[in-house]
This record gives structure tokens, sequence and C-alpha cells, in this order.
């Protein structure tokens, strides 16, 4: 996937550039690949630990306070995602139930993350 920025006429914009940009940044640099090692221990997981933390991450980023503003906030944001690597962003339901989903043992390893 690839992502320019330019200025353009199109329809479609994004009104997060600069956090896109950091977003690619660490994709491209492989900060986010970090993410990957929190596991999930119920094996239920309906996307990766990572996948919900790094969204959390950019919500937080993208300055959402709680995370039920994601759904407002991020949810039509296309091209910001893609820049952080995903097609879209969750629902703040299931970025909730992934932090709630956190054992001990996951905080361990995402404070190994950072």
């Amino acid at each position: 996937m690839d992502t320019e920025f330019s200025l353009t006429k199109e329809s479609f914009n994004t009104k997060f550039a600069p956090l896109a940009a950091l977003g690619l940044y660490f994709r491209q640099d492989g900060s986010l690949k970090s993410f990957d090692q929190v596991t999930c221990e119920s094996g239920q997981a309906d996307f990766a630990p990572a996948t919900k933390l790094i969204q959390v991450l950019c919500s937080i980023l993208a300055g959402c306070e709680y995370v039920y503003e994601v759904n407002s906030c991020l949810r039509s944001e296309k091209l910001l995602a893609h820049a952080w690597g995903f097609e879209r962003y969750l629902e703040q339901s299931s970025l909730a139930s992934g932090l709630n989903e956190l054992s001990r043992t996951n905080l361990d390893q995402l404070e190994q993350v950072s």
C-alpha cells in the first residue's frame, strides 16, 4: 500500500495528515512490529492484540481521551488507517474489549515493548 502526501482536490482527505505521516514513519522503521510481542492468551481474539493496541495508541495521539471517542473521531478516517497499516479503524467496543482482556503477562509484555 503506497501512501503519498500532496495537495489534492479529491473529495476524500484526512484532517490528521501529521499523524498519518507519523504512522507511515513508524511502519517504515519497524517500530510497530514490537507490538507483535503482546500475545493473546484467550485464543478467541477477533483481531490481533497488536492491532488493537496500535489503534488505541493512534487514538490517543489523535486526541481521544476515551476509547468511545474512536467511533466519532477515527472510524471515518480511512486514509489515516491506511497510513498506519489498517484497512479501517475498529469499533470502540472491540478496542475496549481488547484492553479489558489484557492480563498481567500482557501488561508485562507491553511494558517491554515501550
